[in-house]
């Protein structure tokens, strides 16, 4: 048995760790436990089906002040760290293999690409998007394609980058020199859905010869418009992460105001197998 305490960060973070974690369980073909999952079931029903061979029980229990106190003095201690906040799946493997029957994941840090890559296609059935966050984004890229054009989704993300990550915290010169420079380097007719945690300046855009349109909606109905897209550009973010997994949409994470946006740095997201460009 797998239990998953995990419960900082919001939506995308904690869906980011629990993929990672599902993936662990399903090599380890052991159940998991995740008790921090309401921001998950906000986005996904959850389809045991998909995944019979294992019980995945992902509860709504919210954020839980004491678990991270706790988990901050117990990271402390050199044999807790190395046995209940491993980063290393192979070390887990090994604890579940020396027939112990429990094995306790904390560590934010904690990955398992390869796991990730090779069971892709079940998680994203587990963890489908509820129906009612789907109904808008599928009728905005549906009008965005209606011409045959390229459909690029751009996370302009905000809100609390302006403090917390300012590098990456870009101003609409910036987007729009980007777009620019993708839409030459495609050498096709190209629309944009724009979305982020701020409002978005659409007539800026319009006004200097993008064809764009504010597809904001809820975070949960945001995933979902980018996952459908032909391409995801975003700064650094499990958010636009989220979205190129789910979707198995290539995209470029900008990690600098002067990255130049041309289709063949769009690479489908290396934690599916290795990082390969874009045909």
């Amino acid at each position: 048995m797998i239990y998953s305490i995990q419960c900082t960060g919001q939506m995308c973070n904690r869906i980011l760790w629990f993929v990672h974690t599902l993936a662990t369980a399903m090599d380890l073909e052991t159940d998991i436990i995740h008790p921090f999952g309401r921001e998950i079931r906000s986005f996904s029903d959850l389809h045991p089906e998909v995944i019979p061979e294992i019980k995945v029980r992902c509860f709504n229990w919210r954020r839980c002040i004491p678990v991270d106190v706790l988990h901050g003095w117990l990271q402390r201690l050199p044999s807790f760290g190395q046995r209940y906040l491993d980063g290393n799946a192979a070390r887990c493997e090994k604890w579940i293999a020396g027939r112990r029957k429990n094995l306790l994941l904390w560590n934010w840090h904690f990955r398992n690409s390869e796991a990730i890559a090779r069971h892709h296609e079940k998680i994203v059935a587990f963890l489908r998007a509820k129906d009612m966050h789907c109904v808008r984004p599928n009728k905005i890229v549906d009008s965005l394609r209606k011409d045959g054009a390229i459909v690029v989704g751009v996370h302009l993300r905000r809100g609390d980058y302006k403090e917390m990550m300012p590098q990456w915290y870009f101003d609409d010169a910036t987007y729009l020199r980007m777009m620019r420079e993708f839409e030459s380097s495609i050498g096709r007719r190209v629309k944009f859905a724009m979305v982020s945690n701020e409002p978005i300046n659409v007539a800026y855009f319009r006004e200097n010869g993008q064809d764009v349109m504010d597809a904001s909606g809820s975070p949960q109905e945001d995933i979902v418009t980018l996952s459908l897209c032909d391409y995801i550009m975003g700064p650094a973010s499990t958010f636009s992460w989220w979205a190129a997994y789910y979707g198995n949409k290539p995209r470029l994470s900008l990690r600098s105001r002067n990255d130049h946006v041309v289709v063949e740095k769009f690479i489908k997201e290396g934690s599916f197998s290795g990082s390969s460009p874009v045909k």
